[in-house]
């Protein structure tokens, strides 16, 4: 169970990232609109792809992460999915991005199956492999595409010259390269994307951006008078929502509050108040957690949910991880 929540956290994470870094790289073209949050009309359905790039003269580039299902059923769905984007417009392409792990087998696996073609004019849908490299001095997301069997390419040429996916991608084949120094900017302007963000992933971001924000000076210098131990803040789903536009710039969904809440009170950081309609107590501060190694916020939420752990170490029993102390 925590590995599953903690898998969650990573891919969402990620995803934040690889929209930030093509919203980055984007961002230095004149001709391009990027759309962080897309909502368009496909064959009178609404579909929300990852991201949507709009250039001069009509040309649309739809992005579209793919953690592939090895099952017949789940691959086949997430393909049809991405394909059916192109439908858009007659001059919209598609960027499939999938795992650098398998994103080669994936795309031959497409072939294989039909569900992609050969030829040239066949489906405007283009694989890109995506990575993020860690053993090099500087930290960064690598796209490329994993294979040449197919005669598609992007369709951006006659738009951006040097620019454009076709040269990078398909002519000198050099993909493209996006440090830290790019993408942690749009992190941290867009923290979230299309997608529903795991509890987990949206209490991180409340624990890290917004309740701060939400107490006064005289919460703070009352806890430091009083020396408590944290930092009560009360608040409703409604007044966060409120504090992320305003903190955030960002509307967040009233049920994705509610999840994040949940989840804080089996961490026991934070408890609904009893005949209090829809209101809740967050003891906000620094998270403790007896013994834990641990840094990152998602982490200590997780030590909180599911015991510390160190290095060679099983995690502390469930009977230890209830007499933690708050916050």
């Amino acid at each position: 169970m925590r590995d599953d929540m903690a898998d969650e956290f990573s891919n969402y994470d990620q995803c934040v990232e690889i929209i930030g870094c093509w919203h980055s790289w984007y961002s230095s073209v004149d001709e391009a609109t990027f759309d962080h949050f897309p909502s368009v009309d496909i064959c009178g359905v609404e579909c929300t792809p990852d991201f949507l790039v709009s250039l001069q003269g009509g040309y649309q580039l739809v992005g579209e992460l793919c953690r592939l299902s090895n099952l017949p059923e789940g691959f086949r769905t997430s393909v049809e999915q991405a394909v059916g984007y192109a439908r858009l417009s007659p001059q919209t392409d598609v960027m499939m991005l999938i795992p650098h792990d398998y994103a080669d087998q994936a795309e031959k696996r497409m072939l294989d199956e039909g569900l992609l073609h050969r030829e040239r004019d066949s489906e405007p849908v283009v694989v890109v492999s995506f990575v993020r490299d860690e053993g090099s001095r500087v930290t960064k997301w690598i796209f490329k595409r994993p294979t040449q069997l197919r005669g598609v390419s992007f369709r951006d040429e006659g738009c951006l010259g040097d620019k454009s996916l076709h040269q990078m991608m398909t002519v000198t084949m050099d993909g493209l390269k996006v440090p830290p120094k790019y993408w942690r900017d749009m992190k941290i302007r867009y923290p979230f994307c299309n997608d529903t963000p795991p509890a987990l992933y949206i209490a991180c971001v409340l624990w890290e951006k917004v309740f701060s924000a939400m107490l006064t000076d005289d919460d703070y210098v009352r806890a430091r008078v009083d020396k408590l131990a944290h930092l009560p803040l009360r608040a409703t789903p409604q007044s966060i929502k409120d504090a992320c536009m305003a903190q955030l710039d960002v509307e967040v969904k009233i049920g994705w509050i509610r999840n994040a809440l949940d989840l804080l009170q089996e961490a026991r950081l934070a408890e609904k108040l009893e005949g209090r309609q829809d209101e809740f107590e967050v003891r906000f501060g620094k998270i403790l957690v007896p013994g834990s190694e641990n840094r990152e916020t998602n982490e200590l939420i997780l030590d909180r949910l599911f015991g510390r752990s160190r290095p060679g170490e099983s995690d502390v029993s469930e009977v230890q991880q209830e007499t933690l102390p708050g916050v």
